[in-house]
C-alpha cells in the first residue's frame, strides 16, 4: 500500500483575505474591564467581589468570569450606576459553538478543510484567482491521486467545478491564490463562523459585557458572589514563665478558689486562605467574615427545557369495504347480525367501525379532556427537576475582620494575614475529663476573650517564655469563642496528677402512699462516685473536674465544693489541690422513681423489704405491718392450694396405673379385688382433697380481699 503524501493548503490565508474584508475595516474596541477594590470572604464558601470603573456616557463594562462561577455571578449581579439602571448584561450561552453552527449551511470540522468548506457550500457562488480565474457556482469537489515517479507515494490533489456562463472550468483548490464568496449570506455565515471560534478560544472564561445607561462621567460598581475555597484561621497562644511557689503546709480538704491570681498571656490569630480566583488582587480591600451564613448552588446558566407531552395527530379511520358475498333473507328483521351496538352504528352510517388504535385514542382524548390533564406529566410518568436541597445550621457567631492596608496576591497564591494579636486573661489548670472510657488528667489553660469581639474557631499552638526563649507546649482546639465568655485548651497530659474513681450504687424507699386500691412507693436510687486525686507537684495546682452527666439524675456536689459551671454532657467542679497531697471527692446522682403495685402484685418479700427499711416512718411500717399479715394469710393459702394440686395430680397418676393393671388380671380374681379396693380408697381421698382445696380457695380470696381492702382504706400522705 503507498503513502500517501498530503499537500498543505493555505485556508486560513485564503479565507483571510476572502471573507474578511478589505484591509482598514473598523475594529470595535473592548469594552474596559473594571478594577477589583474590595473583597468580603466568607467562611460560608463564597465572596463577595466589588469593582469600579470610571464611565462616561452610555458605555459598555466587560467583566471577565471563569465558567464554574458564572451561575454565581448570574445570581448574584448588582450594578451602582448614578445614571440609572443598566440597560442589559449579555454573555455567550454554555455551549456557544454549538448553538452559532446550528443554524449554519457547514460544520465545524468543515472549517478543518477548503475542500470540505466548499464541498458543504456547493451551488454558492465564488469569485477563484489563480492560474485561472472563475466566476460561477460550485458544482463539484473531487480528489485526485498523483502518482511520484520513482516512489510508492502520491499527491492528493482536489479539483473544484465552478459553472459560470461560459459553462463548466475546473481548477486545483491547493493552486488557488484567493477565493471569495459573492453570496452576502455565505459570507456572513463564515464570517460568524470565524467569530465564534474567535470567541471561543478561552473555553474555561466568559465575558460578561453589561450596556450601561446614558450619563455624565461617574464611578460605576459592580459586586457579585462567586465560590472561594474556605478561609482557616490558626492562633498562637504564649504563656508566661511558669513561677514555682514555695510549698505550703499540707490541709486536709481540697481549697475552692484558685491558686493564685491569674495571668495573661499573648494570643495571636491569623487567618490563611488562597486566591484561586483566577486573577491577581492588587490593592484590595481584603474583608473576612466568620460566621455560618446559608449558601447554596443554583445553577441559572444551563438551559432548561420544559417536557411537554407528545399528543398523537387525529386522523380519521380509512374505509375499505370488503366485498359482497351475497345476503341471505331473515324472518326478523329486528335482529341484525354484528359485533354490537358500535358495528351497527358504523354499518348504519356507512363508516367502517373505528380500529381498536383509533378507539383507544379517542379514549384518551376523552380522558385528557378534563381537569385531570393538569397532572398528564406526573401520570405518564415525565421526570421533573428535583427540587435544590440546602442544608441550614444556626449561626453561633458571625464577625467582620478587615485587614488593615491594600492586599496584593496573585493568582494560585495563599495569604497568611493577622487577625488578633492581643494580652489575654489565662490560668494553668489542670483538666480531668472523661477521655477513652478513663479520667484523664490534661494540662490546660483557662483562656478568657477579652479582646472586642468573638474569635473563629481553629488550632492552637502553645508556647512559654522561659530563659532560654520560647519552649513548644502543644496543640489545642479552639471552638467558636464569643467575647467575654472562657474556654478550656487541653494540650498535654499532665503526669502529676493521678486519678482514680469508685462507684457505690444503693436503693432507697423513700415513702408510701395509696390510692384506688392501689399501693405507690417511692424509691431514691443513689450513685455515689469518690474522685481521689493524688499531686505529686510541689506547686499547688489548681484542678477543673468533668463529672459526666447521667440523664434523670440530680447532681450533688462534695461538702465546700460547689459545681460553678456545667457543659452539655458534664458537671464541672473547681478546687485546689495542695502540693504533694492526697483528696478524696464523693460525688453523688441521685434519681427519684415510683412504682405502683395492685393487691395481686404484693407478696410476702416484697412487704417485708419495705417493712424493714429504715427510711419508713412509723405510720408506713405500722401499715406495712397489717398489709404483711394480710398477704401472709393470702400467701398460706395458695400454698396450701399447691400442695392439694400435686396430691391430687399423684392420685390421678395412680388410679390411671390401676386401670391398666384392672385390663390384665382376671374377673373376680383376688387380685382384681385389691385393685378395685385400692381405686375405691382413692376416689374417697380425692374426693376430701378437693373439699380442702375449695375451702383453701375460699381462704385465699377472702385474704385477698381483705388486702385490697386494707390497701384503699390505708391513710397514707
Amino acid at each position: 500500500m503507498r503513502a500517501v503524501l498530503l499537500r498543505p493548503l493555505a485556508v486560513g490565508a485564503i479565507l483571510g483575505t476572502a471573507v474578511l474584508g478589505a484591509p482598514g475595516s473598523p475594529v470595535a474596541a473592548p469594552p474596559e474591564e473594571p478594577a477589583l477594590k474590595s473583597i468580603l470572604y466568607s467562611t460560608g464558601g463564597v465572596a463577595l467581589f466589588e469593582y469600579e470603573a470610571p464611565v462616561k456616557g452610555a458605555g459598555t463594562l466587560s467583566l471577565t468570569v471563569r465558567l464554574d462561577q458564572v451561575a454565581d455571578v448570574l445570581r448574584s449581579l448588582s450594578v451602582s450606576d448614578p445614571a440609572g439602571a443598566p440597560a442589559y448584561a449579555r454573555l455567550a450561552v454554555r455551549s456557544p459553538l454549538d448553538e452559532r453552527f446550528r443554524d449554519l449551511p457547514f460544520s465545524r470540522q468543515d472549517l478543518d478543510s477548503l475542500p470540505r468548506l466548499l464541498e458543504a457550500l456547493k451551488g454558492a457562488r465564488v469569485a477563484v484567482s489563480g492560474p485561472a480565474s472563475i466566476e460561477g457556482q460550485i458544482v463539484s469537489v473531487s480528489q485526485e491521486l498523483t502518482p511520484v515517479p520513482g516512489t510508492d507515494e502520491v499527491i492528493v490533489r482536489h479539483r473544484l467545478g465552478v459553472w459560470s456562463d461560459k459553462g463548466l472550468g475546473q481548477v486545483l483548490v491547493e493552486d488557488i491564490r484567493s477565493l471569495n464568496f459573492l453570496d452576502d449570506g455565505v459570507r456572513k455565515a463564515v464570517d460568524d463562523a470565524l467569530a465564534a471560534l474567535e470567541g471561543a478560544r478561552e473555553k474555561d472564561t466568559r465575558t460578561l459585557t453589561i450596556t450601561l445607561a446614558k450619563g455624565e462621567t461617574r464611578t460605576v460598581r459592580l459586586a457579585h458572589v462567586a465560590e472561594v475555597p474556605l478561609w482557616k484561621s490558626s492562633y498562637r497562644l504564649t504563656l508566661p514563665s511558669e513561677a514555682r511557689a514555695p510549698t505550703p503546709a499540707p490541709s486536709p480538704a481540697p481549697t475552692p478558689g484558685p491558686a493564685r491570681e491569674r495571668q495573661t498571656a499573648r494570643l495571636a490569630g491569623w487567618a490563611t486562605l488562597e486566591n484561586l480566583s483566577g486573577q491577581d488582587w492588587t490593592d484590595v480591600r481584603l474583608t473576612l467574615l466568620s460566621g455560618n451564613p446559608v449558601t447554596f448552588r443554583q445553577d441559572l446558566y444551563s438551559p432548561y427545557h420544559v417536557v411537554r407531552p407528545t399528543v398523537p395527530v387525529e386522523v380519521y379511520g380509512r374505509v375499505l369495504p370488503a366485498p359482497d358475498a351475497g345476503a341471505f333473507g331473515l324472518a326478523d328483521s329486528s335482529v341484525l347480525p354484528g359485533s354490537g351496538a358500535q358495528e351497527f352504528q358504523a354499518r348504519k352510517q356507512g363508516l367502517a367501525a373505528p380500529s381498536p388504535a383509533v378507539a383507544t385514542a379517542g379514549a384518551m382524548r376523552e380522558r385528557n379532556s378534563g381537569p385531570e390533564t393538569d397532572s398528564f406529566l406526573a401520570a405518564d410518568g415525565f421526570d421533573m427537576p428535583d427540587p435544590l436541597a440546602t442544608e441550614v445550621a444556626d449561626i453561633t457567631a458571625q464577625v467582620l475582620f478587615t485587614l488593615p492596608g491594600p492586599i496584593t496576591l496573585a493568582s494560585g497564591q495563599s495569604l497568611l494575614a493577622p487577625l488578633v494579636d492581643e494580652a489575654v486573661p489565662a490560668e494553668r489548670i489542670v483538666h480531668v475529663m472523661p477521655a477513652n472510657g478513663a479520667l484523664t488528667p490534661m494540662a490546660a489553660v483557662r483562656l478568657e476573650n477579652a479582646t472586642a469581639s468573638a474569635l473563629p474557631p481553629g488550632p492552637v499552638s502553645l508556647f512559654q517564655e522561659g530563659p532560654g526563649g520560647l519552649a513548644y507546649l502543644g496543640d489545642a482546639r479552639l471552638g467558636v469563642f464569643p467575647k467575654g465568655e472562657t474556654r478550656l485548651l487541653d494540650f498535654a497530659v499532665d503526669n502529676e496528677i493521678t486519678v482514680m474513681t469508685e462507684a457505690r450504687p444503693s436503693q432507697q424507699t423513700g415513702g408510701l402512699s395509696a390510692s384506688g386500691g392501689t399501693l405507690r412507693v417511692k424509691r431514691v436510687e443513689r450513685i455515689v462516685t469518690t474522685y481521689h486525686l493524688r499531686s505529686a507537684a510541689d506547686v499547688p495546682r489548681t484542678v477543673v473536674l468533668d463529672v459526666p452527666k447521667i440523664p434523670g439524675w440530680t447532681f450533688n456536689a462534695p461538702d465546700g465544693i460547689r459545681a460553678t459551671e456545667a457543659t452539655s454532657s458534664s458537671h464541672r467542679l473547681t478546687l485546689v489541690l495542695d502540693p504533694n497531697s492526697e483528696v478524696a471527692l464523693p460525688v453523688t446522682m441521685e434519681r427519684t422513681t415510683f412504682e405502683s403495685m395492685a393487691a395481686h402484685q404484693l407478696d410476702i418479700d416484697t412487704l417485708a423489704g419495705l417493712s424493714s427499711d429504715g427510711a419508713l416512718s412509723d405510720a408506713e411500717k405500722a401499715a406495712m405491718k397489717t398489709l404483711t399479715e394480710a398477704a401472709s394469710k393470702a400467701a398460706g393459702a395458695r400454698d396450701e392450694i399447691g400442695r392439694i394440686a400435686s396430691d391430687l395430680a399423684d392420685i390421678s397418676s395412680a388410679q390411671e396405673d390401676i386401670r391398666d393393671n384392672l385390663g390384665a388380671v382376671p374377673k373376680g380374681s383376688d387380685l382384681q379385688k385389691h385393685f378395685l379396693a385400692r381405686m375405691t380408697e382413692l376416689e374417697t381421698r380425692r374426693a376430701d382433697l378437693e373439699k380442702k382445696r375449695d375451702a383453701a380457695r375460699k381462704v385465699e380470696t377472702d385474704a385477698r380481699n381483705a388486702l385490697e381492702t386494707l390497701i384503699r382504706t390505708l391513710d397514707l400522705p
